[in-house]
């Protein structure tokens, strides 16, 4: 039997992609893997927030009259070169089509001569 999924919000279903040096290296498999957070909304998976030292949910909430949630990574082993350029997207929903409020910040190191 499945379980009753019509509580869950969809807008963490979006993937992730990086385009690095106008090249696609990364196409993910959802919004909530990529945070290492898999399974939002399940009791004892996500649900509540939850913070470790790279990657977390600092707030998480679902229910009305909102949901929301705020969540970070940081990509100190897994750092993502470029020479030119790098753009990162994610989708809200599967479809990018839910309405959300997404905001992002991002901070780089810069190596050159």
């Amino acid at each position: 039997m499945q379980p009753e999924r019509d509580w869950l919000p969809i807008w963490l279903e979006g993937e992730e992609t990086f385009h690095v040096d106008g090249e696609l290296v990364h196409h993910g498999t959802r919004t909530e893997d990529y945070f290492d957070c898999g399974w939002y909304g399940v009791p004892k998976r996500l649900d509540n927030p939850g913070t470790y030292p790279l990657h977390g949910y600092t707030a998480y909430f679902q229910g009305p009259p909102t949901t929301y949630a705020t969540s970070y990574r940081w990509h100190l082993p897994d750092p993502i070169p470029f020479a030119d350029s790098i753009r990162a997207q994610i989708e809200v929903g599967p479809t990018n089509n839910i309405r959300a409020n997404y905001n992002s910040a991002v901070f780089y190191y810069l190596d050159k001569p």
